[in-house]
């Protein structure tokens, strides 16, 4: 490969990583499906910037590597965790996000809940699924914490926020990482 298509290559890697980066805060501006963002509630405006600068923070670590070997160790670990990070947040989505149909708008709002009901929630909706509760009471924060307790409604969303940006920081790191190591294998040679 040449000079000048090994540096258009790398060119395209910074590029990809940038948009990976901001891709989040693109989606939760556009208010997409929440499996593309998980629902933050009132606090997505801080929280998605946040995971934002991780990613690309992200981004800039695989440049760090110096050896061939240590960037496809890089490589490699950050696509296993990313495999491994991948099944986690599935598993977190299908259980802390819920989905109500909203006929009036013909659309479906998500809200993340928590896994610890309330007295309130226990008394009134014994044995009722968490997506009726929020048909019954509304998908706002108020109502969330109303259902759930705040602690676990805090905590189920501190594990979908890392779960989610760190599938986006893992696979800024796979990039970068492949692409670092592509570029020591090509100086080497």
């Amino acid at each position: 490969m040449n000079k000048a298509t090994f540096k258009s290559y790398l060119s395209a890697t910074r590029y990809i990583q940038a948009a990976v980066c901001f891709l989040p805060l693109g989606v939760s501006l556009c208010h997409f499906h929440s499996s593309l963002i998980p629902p933050f509630g009132n606090s997505a405006l801080f929280i998605v910037p946040g995971g934002c600068i991780l990613v690309g923070l992200a981004s800039i670590l695989p440049w760090l590597s110096r050896t061939y070997g240590a960037a496809l160790s890089v490589t490699l670990a950050s696509l296993a965790l990313l495999l491994l990070l991948m099944f986690v947040y599935v598993g977190l989505a299908e259980r802390l996000i819920v989905g109500v149909e909203w006929p009036a708008q013909n659309t479906v709002l998500y809200a993340s809940v928590g896994t610890v009901r309330t007295d309130f929630a226990n008394r009134t909706f014994a044995g009722k699924t968490d997506s009726y509760m929020l048909a019954q009471e509304g998908v706002t924060d108020e109502s969330v914490n109303e259902l759930w307790t705040p602690e676990s409604v805090s905590l189920a969303r501190s594990k979908l926020f890392f779960s989610y940006f760190g599938l986006f920081c893992l696979f800024n790191a796979c990039i970068g990482s492949f692409s670092q190591a592509k570029e020591l294998r090509e100086t080497r040679v």
